[in-house]
């Protein structure tokens, strides 16, 4: 598969004090366990000189895949 018009997102999670374990089983939760069509790859970070900071780098097939995927979330809040 070609990867011309792909679409890279950076997601950063900042926990609060306390709530560290919690933040990194929900991006992992989320990520892993929702349908996400248009999603070629994501790849999950933990930042070790900050606790509580976690990051994912996604990677769409093309800008529409993604915002298709944000309109889904947002109607499911």
């Amino acid at each position: 598969m070609s990867n011309q018009g792909a679409v890279t997102v950076l997601i950063e999670i900042h926990a609060k004090d306390g709530q560290e374990h919690e933040a990194r089983d929900a991006l992992l939760h989320a990520i892993r366990t929702s349908e996400k069509p248009g999603l070629i790859s994501s790849t999950e970070y933990e930042d070790l000189a900050d606790p509580g900071a976690f990051y994912a780098i996604q990677v769409w097939e093309n800008a529409e895949a993604f915002r298709a995927h944000m309109d889904d979330a947002a109607r499911s809040v």
